[in-house]
């Protein structure tokens, strides 16, 4: 499902209702949350979330293990949280362009990760 370029402000609630997407794409809109609902989508793989306003992870993220792919580049993430590990699905994490300073060391434990991008970041070293 594609939702990309509406200046969306908040996600519509009937996108629950399609329990079977694998892939949402929501980039380039104003989302600054996601709505807890969200993680009834367990089917869903890939969620696109480059260049909207999010400043802090989505908490709602981490009840999502089944998620392969998480876009998260173009916002303003400052923290790569603990909570990170719980992500045990991932196989690709994008988070280009935030204002990470440092990587959370509990993403070692992302033992199926083979794609980790974070370039222009203020990450000076890696741990």
């Amino acid at each position: 499902m594609d939702l990309s370029d509406r200046q969306l402000d908040s996600l519509p609630e009937e996108i629950c209702h399609f329990r079977n997407i694998k892939y949402l794409f929501l980039q380039n809109n104003k989302l600054q949350v996601l709505p807890q609902w969200i993680a009834s989508l367990s089917k869903l793989e890939n969620l696109v979330l480059n260049s909207n306003y999010f400043v802090e992870f989505p908490t709602v993220l981490f009840k999502m293990n089944h998620l392969k792919a998480l876009d998260l580049s173009y916002n303003h993430l400052s923290v790569i949280p603990d909570s990170i590990e719980y992500l045990t699905g991932l196989n690709q994490l994008l988070l280009s362009s935030n204002h990470l300073a440092e990587i959370n060391i509990n993403i070692y434990k992302l033992t199926d990760l083979t794609e980790f991008r974070i370039r222009d970041n203020f990450i000076s070293e890696i741990p």
